[in-house]
């Protein structure tokens, strides 16, 4: 594929495409090499259980995501939970060779691409996640092969590219609602690129195509009406947020309950200026630290060359797409922002590679002063070029004690003391699985009703639905977020259901003790039956 600009060509040749795939193989082996093995905690145990079973997830219900890991659940290796995983490490693979890409057309250099994603694939963050059952990897594929199918359009102008971008974008939506957040960068780029009619008629065309697959998606995994589905512990909390549990019996309200991210709307866009920095100073920090300095320089460096030195249209859209995502990351507050920086890091990997050449190009600038002969000026590029590849992989160092230990042992050796056991109990890999079936083993009932707290809920519901076939099996979160107390829905869901079949929680609720009383279950798991006084 020949790709022109305006100021030069560069071609995509075989070797480019070998060196993509390379690079993607490498990041697969390596991902597979110290996957998860078994079902996880919280968020990951709950797409683990719901990719098999096609129920709806948290907010924003992920379902293009839950439909993607459904395929990969049928494939005949490993169990269900390790194939879920799977999907994280595909799409990681997957994002560095799209970083590759992006970054050889924007730099101009096969080697500094190659660097970007490989500072990009041992990047503590974004390995993490490229492990478990996540939805952070696949948000950045999906947000880099955007970004590469409107640049390789703006240089060969061909139209399908565009139409291509905008299914992808489209389909984004019931991936992860933080790669709408580039949608703005592309408008001003096609803007600024002179997009024809039939331009933006391709790209429109391609983005509603893609918007309807998404809510075919969610029409379809809502039908399912699986019993692990999170709807259930909303119907059954629904006073919380202002509904009764009848609302929950139409599927647009369903929907639309969890697309508009309904429980987590206090904490989405409701920032003072102090927040705001502390924010982008939290977001800094986390980048120097899972970089380096200096490969944060040159991330720094690369967007002045894209912007001031070597004015393109492709510094504009990667630096407003690496922006809106950005803004979201300082006005959102939960616990793990960080691993909400994912897709976002992969655009600065491309910065990275910008980077390295607009220094390469100051130094070309000085030799061709310098130098009156050309065969001397050329290994000099060559030496410099070699030297800045070799210290950007020397500030890497301390990636690569984890890169040789963590394929040693076959699992991850990086994780600090407060990650090290959320979501992925990575020093004893099987324990949520293990205490799980303790659990499991305490409820003979095929169609409980099962209220536990988020860090037992879905390993339970895995072992439940996907291992034993329990499908009747109820799973309701106890208390989630955005509830302050037992309220009337939670007190009707519980009385209706005692008419039919067995409630357990795991654990006893103070306010329920006038209407109800908690017998425990004997066994090794902390468990309650309710029973009416």
């Amino acid at each position: 594929m020949q790709v022109k600009s305006r100021e030069h060509a560069v071609t995509f040749d075989r070797w480019d495409w070998v060196l993509a795939g390379g690079v993607f193989v490498a990041g697969l082996a390596l991902y597979i090499r110290t996957l998860a093995p078994s079902v996880l905690l919280g968020d990951s145990a709950e797409f683990q259980t719901l990719a098999y079973t096609l129920g709806m997830a948290h907010n924003t219900g992920y379902a293009v995501y839950l439909l993607l890991g459904k395929v990969l659940t049928l494939l005949p290796i490993g169990e269900v939970a390790w194939r879920v995983n799977l999907l994280s490490a595909s799409a990681a693979a997957v994002t560095l060779a799209e970083v590759y890409l992006v970054a050889r057309l924007v730099s101009g250099r096969r080697a500094y691409g190659v660097v970007a994603a490989l500072a990009l694939g041992v990047n503590y963050l974004f390995w993490w996640q490229a492990i478990i059952a996540e939805v952070y990897t696949p948000a950045a594929a999906f947000a880099m092969g955007v970004l590469l199918l409107v640049i390789l359009w703006d240089r060969t102008r061909r139209g399908g590219l565009l139409i291509a971008a905008g299914v992808v974008g489209g389909l984004a939506f019931g991936v992860h609602a933080l790669v709408g957040l580039i949608a703005p960068a592309i408008v001003i780029y096609l803007l600024a690129a002179k997009a024809n009619r039939r331009d933006w008629l391709r790209a429109a065309g391609g983005a509603i195509t893609g918007l309807l697959g998404a809510a075919a998606a969610y029409l379809l995994i809502d039908s399912r009406n699986s019993q692990a589905s999170i709807i259930h512990t909303f119907r059954a909390h629904a006073n919380a947020f202002g509904l009764e549990r009848a609302d929950f019996d139409s599927a647009l309200t369903r929907i639309s309950f969890i697309i508009t991210a309904r429980q987590w709307s206090d904490q989405i866009l409701n920032s003072s200026p102090a927040r705001m920095v502390e924010g982008a100073t939290q977001y800094l920090g986390a980048t120097l630290e899972t970089f380096s300095l200096l490969v944060a320089g040159l991330m720094l460096v690369g967007v002045l060359y894209l912007l001031i030195r070597r004015p393109r249209r492709e510094g504009v859209l990667l630096l407003l797409a690496w922006l809106g995502m950005f803004l979201y990351l300082t006005n959102y507050h939960v616990g793990d922002i960080q691993v909400f920086y994912v897709p976002n890091y992969a655009i600065l990997s491309v910065f990275l590679a910008a980077g390295l050449a607009g220094i390469e190009d100051v130094i070309r600038s000085a030799v061709e002063r310098l130098t009156p002969r050309p065969d001397g000026g050329r290994w000099i590029l060559v030496l410099a070029q070699g030297g800045l590849v070799l210290m950007v992989l020397l500030s890497l160092g301390s990636q690569r004690e984890n890169l040789i230990t963590s394929v040693q042992r076959g699992r991850i050796t990086f994780l600090k003391q407060q990650d090290a056991g959320w979501p992925y109990p990575v020093n004893d890999p099987y324990a949520p699985r293990l205490r799980a079936r303790r659990l499991a083993s305490m409820i003979e009932a095929p169609d409980a009703l099962v209220l536990l707290p988020w860090d037992r809920l879905y390993p339970f519901c895995y072992v439940a639905h996907v291992e034993e076939g329990k499908t009747g099996t109820t799973c309701v979160e106890i208390m989630p977020y955005g509830t302050h107390g037992v309220t009337r829905s939670l007190r009707e869901a519980l009385q209706e259901a005692l008419d039919v079949r067995p409630v357990y929680l795991g654990n006893e609720l103070g306010e329920l003790r006038g209407e109800f009383s908690f017998r425990r279950v004997p066994g090794p798991e902390e468990l309650y039956r309710l029973e009416r006084r």
